[in-house]
C-alpha cells in the first residue's frame, strides 16, 4: 500500500491523521517488518469496519489467540465487528433485564 493510498484513508477519516498516530506506509517493501512498535493493517480492513483506537474486544481476541492483526482477513474483521455489536447488545439487553446498575460485577466488553 503505497503512501497515497493512506493518505486517502485518512483524507476520507477512517484513519487518525499521519501526526496523531505515526502511521507509515509500507510501499516499496518486499517483506513487510513492522518495528517492534508497529502493526500491520491492511487497507481493506477499513471497508469492512476495522477502525483507530481499536475497542478492546479486538484487542482481547487478539491476545487471547495470540495472533497479530495481520493474520486475520477482511472478513475475520467484518465477523468480529458483528460478534462485538452482538455481544455488546446482548449485553445491555441482560444488564437492564436483570441488574441494576449498582450491582453488577460482571466485565464483559469492559461494560460496567
Amino acid at each position: 500500500m503505497g503512501e497515497d493510498v493512506v493518505m486517502a484513508l485518512e483524507s476520507r477519516g477512517e484513519i487518525p491523521p499521519k501526526v496523531i498516530s505515526s502511521w507509515r506506509a509500507a510501499g516499496g517493501e518486499a517483506f513487510r517488518s513492522p518495528d517492534t512498535h508497529e502493526i500491520v493493517v491492511f487497507d481493506s480492513f477499513f471497508s469492512h469496519g476495522f477502525g483507530l483506537p481499536t475497542h478492546p474486544f479486538l484487542r482481547r481476541v487478539l491476545h487471547h489467540y495470540d495472533i497479530s492483526l495481520c493474520n486475520l482477513n477482511p472478513n475475520s474483521i467484518l465477523h468480529l465487528t458483528m460478534l462485538s455489536k452482538c455481544v455488546k447488545y446482548s449485553w445491555e439487553l441482560i444488564h437492564t433485564s436483570f441488574f441494576s446498575a449498582t450491582s453488577s460485577t460482571c466485565n464483559l466488553l469492559g461494560a460496567r
